[in-house]
């Protein structure tokens, strides 16, 4: 299905680099995706491949060639149980992470295309207690293929993890062949006899980082499964087409805690006093940190974003705050760590008059909606300032260190910020030493003044042994700062890797490797 009249409108993500393409394909199967492919490979045309356009790296953003579009593929295909009683759904790479919550939440699915098999089990699943898909990251118009393209986790990441631990199969679209890959079925090693190529050995590289959150670079490790050489791999390998999702028990209690700060001195200690609590089972499923010029912000754009008005105005006076999530079947677990909160607000410096709680589900979802606000500012805000300067964009980190650098790389950001004057908010997944630093140009000069401050944050944190990426992926924008994290033999072995599989190099050109 070509559609070229609406090209303009798919040259550009979130991170607001503008494209160039010459047709778009919207696909709503595997078959028009191989036919794409094919015909695109023969005739030697350069190939991206887009889900929802919520990235804010560029890998979507065509530069050359043609666009194949996975939006239209958002269909869930069916329903299949495993020997541990784990349901999995088989859904299309273009199903919005909204769309799915919906559907888990209703148990309302169109099983109209669906075995009689699969039918007769989503009976089943229906008459069980309620299931989710755990991988909760803030953009819920997210594609699940574009968030497996980048591994995506999300702020509940500090109780679940990745999204790598939640895909089951997949099948992909390579230029030489399609493979159907289920967990635990083939191993990376197994790869070249797949694709019939005859290599004696294929080429390996450093590991990512097992000890903080890290997406750069290809995934490896001794002996790995082959799925998860394509989870995070931006898609440059092939179009993934179909995915198994596992799916586990809903919590039957989701709740929200925010916590104002009196002062920020204390914010390390409070975090460490939070983690050691993880040994305790009280569940918390999120730690998330908003600096004092995120609610400022907020505060500003309440006219704006439906999700902030509904919610109490934010008192200036506070130097920022913390979000606590947390999943439990008893709520009566909760009320432990309450008390033992209540006795220590004065030691960690939180205000012992105004806290938020959401117990009840209404109350949770606003909490929640709130959360996610923050970076829908920043893009407004952006979006405004770009009125009078195409040429400035957001400059934001995605940056994740030890827990033992953690105060001090958040005083390096805060110390640069105020060195240069310019415009920011500090928010994100301090539970697992991931924040997301957004810088705000007002100017072009302040804009390249930025880039410069990143590129140097990127250097310092690499040095020791930190992250540049620690979920959204690399992209077409930060292709160079994978240089600081991998020498120059391991960026060449994971090129020949992907020569092997698109000797052409024509998918996803530009992205990440070339």
């Amino acid at each position: 299905m070509i559609n070229n009249d609406l090209i303009n409108d798919y040259l550009n993500d979130e991170s607001l680099l503008k494209g160039n393409a010459k047709n778009i394909f919207f696909c709503l199967n595997t078959e028009d995706v191989q036919k794409v492919i094919k015909d695109t490979y023969t005739k030697n045309i350069p190939l991206t491949i887009q889900g929802a356009l919520t990235g804010i790296c560029g890998g979507a953003v065509p530069f050359t060639g043609d666009i194949l579009n996975l939006s239209k593929m958002d269909k869930i295909l069916g329903i299949s149980k495993d020997a541990n009683n784990n349901y999995s759904l088989r859904v299309q790479p273009g199903l919005l992470l909204k769309d799915l919550n919906h559907a888990l939440n209703t148990k309302k699915m169109d099983t109209y295309n669906w075995s009689i098999q699969d039918k007769s089990l989503y009976n089943n699943f229906k008459a069980e207690s309620f299931k989710m898909f755990p991988c909760d990251p803030t953009e819920t118009l997210a594609s699940i293929g574009g968030m497996i393209a980048c591994e995506a986790s999300g702020a509940a990441s500090y109780m679940y993890g990745s999204i790598r631990k939640y895909i089951n199969a997949i099948t992909i679209v390579t230029p030489l062949k399609t493979i159907n890959i289920t967990r635990g079925t083939y191993k990376y090693k197994d790869l070249s006899k797949i694709l019939g190529l005859n290599i004696d050995e294929l080429p390996s590289w450093k590991k990512q980082q097992q000890e903080i959150k890290d997406v750069a670079g290809l995934y490896y490790k001794e002996d790995m499964d082959l799925i998860d050489l394509f989870i995070g791999s931006e898609g440059i390998f092939g179009v993934i087409t179909e995915i198994d999702i596992l799916l586990i028990n809903k919590p039957k209690n989701q709740i929200g805690l925010m916590l104002f700060l009196d002062s920020s001195n204390k914010l390390v200690d409070f975090i460490d006093w939070l983690r050691a609590k993880k040994n305790k089972k009280y569940n918390i499923a999120a730690i998330e940190y908003f600096d004092k010029k995120s609610f400022d912000l907020l505060n500003n754009f309440r006219d704006s974003v439906s999700a902030i008005n509904k919610l109490p105005i934010i008192s200036s006076c506070y130097e920022g705050g913390v979000y606590l999530e947390f999943h439990v079947d008893n709520d009566e677990l909760i009320e432990p760590f309450i008390e033992e909160l209540n006795s220590l607000f004065k030691r960690f410096e939180i205000n012992q008059d105004e806290q938020w709680f959401a117990f009840e589900s209404n109350d949770y979802e606003k909490l929640k909606l709130f959360r996610h606000a923050v970076p829908e500012c920043v893009n407004i805000l952006i979006a405004n300032k770009r009125i009078n300067d195409q040429r400035i964009h957001k400059v934001g980190t995605d940056m994740s260190t030890s827990s033992d650098l953690l105060f001090d790389t958040l005083k390096m950001y805060n110390k640069d910020i105020n060195t240069l004057k310019i415009d920011s908010v500090i928010f994100g997944h301090i539970g697992d030493n991931h924040l997301h630093v957004n810088l705000i140009p007002n100017t072009y000069f302040e804009y390249e003044a930025a880039k410069k401050i990143v590129k140097n944050w990127a250097e310092k944190i690499t040095s020791k042994e930190g992250s540049i990426s620690a979920e959204h992926g690399i992209g077409k924008i930060k292709k160079e700062m994978l240089r600081l994290m991998f020498d120059i033999k391991d960026i060449d072995k994971m090129k020949k890797l992907r020569k092997l599989m698109d000797p052409k190099l024509l998918i996803n050109k530009g992205t990440f490797l070339d």
